[in-house]
């Protein structure tokens, strides 16, 4: 199946042609606006999107039929049905944190174990593809404070190397949970180095907790941890380094912060207090970017309007910029929008709402953004206007490039009954919208589109294409074509 050519300025570069001192041609895309659905396969579920691979495959948590929270993963680029729920690990719900491009999954879920105090023993799992939950333990295979033993998984790499926070075992300073790092494909470690530790400075460096939340290519983990030994607090943003186990992210004068998410290129995302106030509240949070390791370098990447704002996750498009997708609030912090943020650490980069990138009749409120991937595919949350303001849906957005990929992609799907003619055909004019639109070329890309429309409805009147063949692809071209427009 043919896929979509390399963007623009990456196909100038590889062909010579975009020389070093030229800037090249930046497009502003929109975006197509795919909702996700839940898995109990009726409107008002609670749904929750947490992260997307490259095949844009979404995973999260959702209600189900029978009323629990259920982790999923969908097909590549699909709504979530309810054959996406994963299950558990023998008691009643679980959420899924993140996915690799292989389709693994990582999370956490109840057990049929009894903890303290009448408690659920809830803990960190991975799913590969095809298999069942494996439970992946905890770094206090025993017990820890008080008897407890759990565990959570937050983030996975390519190589199935899983990070998170899971209890400890008890000691002198009554340590509570630490963020771990496993070896590939592997359950967690109590000894071998899968303890990542703290913040807080020898001898205590194991008092107090600490939790990871992403894991970049490499196996370089991010998150945040106590730093103090008395009161555990400020927690500090941290990444680990090769010869040094913990990072202090945090800049002079930053109060509390985490880091949220890492790329392959080492930029680090994150959540932080970027001045001391009078009280511990009164300092505004903001998203950054920082990177770098033993010596790093961090911005602001400011708001959109409001006092506050967060950053969840970041891709990786070098020679591009890279993309930093969050939320934040707007005006006089009265409502929160998602954002994508695109620049890099040097030149440093802009922050626009999302809602500026879709369709202005939609109907759509974004109010956050939790993952991007290389392709630019975002997962996030959104209110339909005019509806419940306190029903948040889960959304997939495509920019229209990669919309368009998505539709080819979709042509060989078997329920669509297309033959090979009809997918070469309609692959071919597809590809040329693609070059269009990564050129700038919109009405050129809108035409090509009306082309295209032309003969489904053509194929289908012939009887050569099913009506319901024909309407879906005619919808899906037709919200492309309304982000051109």
């Amino acid at each position: 199946m043919k896929r979509a050519p390399l963007p623009l300025a990456i196909a100038l570069i590889a062909a010579g042609l975009l020389c070093a001192t030229a800037s090249a041609q930046v497009v502003t895309l929109k975006y197509v606006i795919n909702e996700l659905g839940n898995l109990s396969g009726q409107p008002g579920g609670s749904v929750q999107a947490n992260a997307i691979n490259e095949a844009g495959q979404v995973v999260g948590s959702s209600t189900n039929a029978s009323g629990k929270t259920r982790a999923f993963r969908t097909a590549a680029n699909r709504a979530i049905t309810p054959a996406d729920d994963l299950g558990t690990l023998g008691g009643n719900t679980s959420v899924a944190y993140a996915i690799n491009n292989n389709g693994q999954v990582v999370g956490d879920a109840d057990t049929a174990l009894a903890g303290p105090f009448n408690s659920v023993v809830r803990r960190a799992f991975r799913l590969d593809p095809g298999g069942t939950m494996i439970d992946l333990g905890t770094l206090a295979p025993n017990g820890g404070v008080n008897g407890f033993n759990n565990s959570g998984a937050r983030g996975i790499n390519d190589a199935g190397q899983v990070v998170g926070v899971a209890n400890v075992p008890p000691d002198a300073c009554g340590s509570v949970s630490h963020a771990f790092r496993t070896s590939p494909n592997a359950t967690i470690a109590p000894v071998g180095g899968n303890d990542l530790g703290t913040l807080v400075p020898p001898p205590f460096v194991n008092c107090r907790s600490s939790i990871a939340f992403g894991i970049n290519s490499g196996g370089t983990a991010v998150g945040n941890s106590a730093t103090i030994v008395s009161t555990g607090v400020p927690n500090h943003a941290f990444r680990t380094a090769p010869l040094v186990l913990r990072i202090d992210l945090n800049e002079f004068g930053w109060g509390e912060s985490t880091a949220y998410a890492i790329n392959s290129q080492g930029e680090t995302v994150g959540q932080a207090q970027m001045s001391i106030g009078p009280s511990p509240f009164d300092p505004s949070p903001h998203a950054f970017l920082s990177v770098g390791a033993i010596t790093h370098k961090s911005i602001d990447l400011g708001t959109l309007g409001g006092s506050y704002s967060v950053a969840y996750g970041i891709n990786a498009r070098y020679p591009l910029d890279s993309q930093v997708v969050g939320t934040s609030t707007i005006g006089n912090d009265a409502a929160f929008h998602g954002f994508l943020w695109t620049g890099n650490i040097v030149n440093g980069g802009t922050m626009v709402d999302l809602n500026s990138r879709i369709n202005a009749t939609s109907g759509w409120e974004i109010v956050d953004a939790r993952a991007i991937n290389n392709r630019g595919q975002i997962v996030a949350h959104g209110r339909r206007q005019g509806g419940d303001p306190f029903t948040y849906y889960a959304l997939r957005l495509d920019p229209s490039d990669t919309a368009v990929d998505v539709v080819i992609a979709s042509l060989a799907d078997p329920a669509y009954g297309l033959t090979g003619g009809q997918i070469n055909a309609l692959t071919d004019k597809l590809q040329n919208v693609i070059t269009s639109i990564q050129m700038g070329l919109f009405k050129q890309a809108i035409n090509q589109l009306n082309s295209a429309l032309n003969s489904i409805q053509i194929a289908v009147s012939g009887g050569r294409m099913s009506p319901a063949t024909g309407q879906a692809l005619t919808a899906s071209i037709n919200a492309i074509i309304a982000t051109l427009s």
